[in-house]
């Protein structure tokens, strides 16, 4: 009877890991793993490349992309991502019916990956576009990502609207994170080439901030929002997108906290191995 109670116990203290749909609302969410404890639908959208031919492919048992039906999909071919499916329940899916522009999931029979989980591995040129209305601030969000080179020779956008108009977030030229809606907010600590990290930011004017790994920088960012139907991991029309490895991004209704971009981006962290404080 002791030896029961006490497990007993323990099941009631435990505290599951949250997810960041059920403690933030999101304007739009794409990740390899369930974001939210309600969603049950597809993570993307995969081409095969030997064939042209696509499918859906789910979430796995542990709650990431299942890699078991993408590598039987793919059968030892290249397999890209043509939608990456949003899972804020608003239906503003991530879309590239470019062949060219669309990012890879898997080659050589092995899943893209950041520490070990599931991650989309953008070339030069790829990224998505997307349907959704313009998002007025504050507003915010947060995105898992591994760049090879995060200074290149511009700016790499992780979101702005197609007219190069609007809110951005992007790794400047010297490596370091910027939130910009019509004045710039800059990490004060550039992010070293080939380092995994969680980013946030948060668009409130002279209320915003940017953080790297819980770790944030506060200032005025300015006072415009994201524009509609915006480009997700690539600037304006003339932006330029992110070359490299992303797992999650999401893009918040209204501008997270401090203590909630921790939270949120330590949920999505320790299973990569990243420490966010």
């Amino acid at each position: 009877m002791a030896v029961c109670l006490r497990l007993d116990l323990a099941r009631r203290r435990a505290t599951p890991t949250p997810r960041p749909l059920d403690l933030v609302p999101a304007a739009q969410a794409f990740g390899l793993c369930r974001l939210g404890s309600v969603y049950s639908g597809p993570l993307l959208r995969a081409r095969r490349a030997s064939d042209g031919a696509e499918t859906d492919i789910g979430i796995g048992a542990d709650g990431w992309l299942d890699a078991d039906a993408l590598l039987a999909f793919a059968a030892g071919a290249a397999a890209y991502v043509a939608v990456w499916y949003d899972q804020s329940g608003n239906g503003r899916h991530a879309v590239q019916t470019s062949a060219a522009a669309q990012p890879q999931i898997a080659g050589g029979g092995a899943v893209a990956a950041i520490g070990g989980r599931p991650a989309l591995n953008l070339a030069t040129g790829q990224y998505f576009t997307s349907t959704a209305p313009a998002l007025a601030q504050p507003c915010g969000l947060l995105a898992v990502v591994q760049l090879p080179d995060y200074t290149r020779t511009s700016d790499q956008h992780l979101v702005r609207a197609d007219a190069g108009t609007g809110a951005t977030a992007y790794f400047g030229s010297a490596r370091n994170w910027t939130a910009f809606a019509g004045s710039a907010v800059t990490h004060d600590v550039a992010v070293a080439d080939g380092a995994a990290c969680v980013v946030d930011a948060a668009f409130n004017g002279a209320a915003s901030r940017v953080g790297i790994n819980g770790a944030g920088f506060a200032g005025n960012a300015g006072t415009v929002g994201i524009g509609a139907n915006p480009n997700i991991l690539r600037g304006g029309a003339l932006g330029t997108a992110v070359v490299g490895l992303v797992g999650e991004f999401i893009l918040f209704t209204r501008d997270l906290t401090a203590a909630e971009a921790s939270r949120i981006g330590a949920a999505l962290g320790a299973p990569r191995g990243i420490a966010v404080s």
